[in-house]
């Protein structure tokens, strides 16, 4: 590879992540609109303290948790797959906790219809089995080659 084509390279991701922060920008303005022009009143501020209290909920008592527990945990094979399953666990309680926390019916039954509860533990259960498959024993050919199984 030259010089030059490692320039045309970087132009070109550099035009493609321009356009997809275009990209974003514009949905997200279609969406503030939405938002704006077609709900009940109070709702845009609903959900501008959800988007906010989420942020703050992540930096302030999740990101730190994680790291604390990840630092607690002993080095070894499954530290690094635990950290990715609590950091995943996290995010699926704290996105899951306005409908769970909510009191009484919905303002709009047809829009929070499902069984969170359940389908938060269904999640959970995701992680914690995706984290199981990330570090199972590799059995195959480790006997065969006289090796203990990682």
């Amino acid at each position: 590879m030259t010089d030059a084509d490692a320039a045309g390279g970087g132009r070109t991701i550099a035009a493609v992540r321009l356009a997809s922060g275009a990209l974003g920008l514009l949905l997200i303005g279609v969406g503030v609109r939405l938002l704006w022009s077609g709900t009940a009143d109070g709702t845009p501020g609903q959900v501008a303290g959800w988007l906010v209290g989420t942020l703050l909920a992540h930096d302030l008592l999740l990101a730190p948790l994680v790291s604390l527990i990840g630092l607690a945990l002993p080095a070894g094979r499954w530290r690094g797959p635990l950290r990715g399953g609590l950091l995943a666990a996290g995010a699926l309680v704290l996105v899951a906790l306005p409908p769970l926390l909510r009191a009484g019916s919905p303002r709009y039954p047809t829009s929070l219809p499902l069984d969170y509860p359940r389908g938060l533990l269904i999640s959970l259960a995701a992680v914690a089995l995706a984290v199981m498959l990330i570090r199972r024993p590799r059995w195959r050919g480790a006997g065969q080659r006289g090796e203990p199984p990682r």
